[in-house]
């Protein structure tokens, strides 16, 4: 999902130059670390709230009539897994769906949003004819 997310929407920094090498090791290291971060909280989170869910309302008796043996915290937590495993691939498919724009605004400060239309702008200059 994390490299999903960076290609599908732009998200990687392409040096120019080797003035900008570095900076765009560290962009881009600070990208992945973020988006690392986002979906890794975000996985815990619907899997806790998950793993509450079906607890909720998948009673005992029926879930081990269903897989014919007694059932335990392992197959409410296997459930779960399943279940947030998938989601999150759907969810990073359905990312495609957003806006570049708007997954940008979610994932840069607006100072790094006006760092990056400078430099657009600065190469849209730089290679247009004289």
């Amino acid at each position: 999902m994390i490299a999903w997310l960076i290609i599908d929407n732009g998200l990687w920094e392409r040096p120019t130059g080797d003035r900008l090498r570095e900076q765009a090791v560290l962009y881009n290291a600070a990208t992945v670390a973020t988006i690392s971060i986002g979906v890794l909280c975000m996985y815990v989170l619907l899997y806790v709230v998950t793993v509450a869910s079906a607890l909720v309302v998948i009673p005992p008796a029926y879930l081990g009539s269903t897989l014919v043996h007694p059932s335990g915290f392992g197959d409410y937590a296997g459930i779960a897994w399943l279940s947030v495993s998938m989601g999150t691939i759907a969810g990073a498919l359905g990312s495609g769906l957003a806006s570049e724009d708007a997954v940008r605004q979610a994932s840069y400060s607006r100072r790094e949003q006006e760092r990056r239309r400078r430099l657009k702008d600065a190469d849209t200059e730089a290679n247009e004819p004289r």
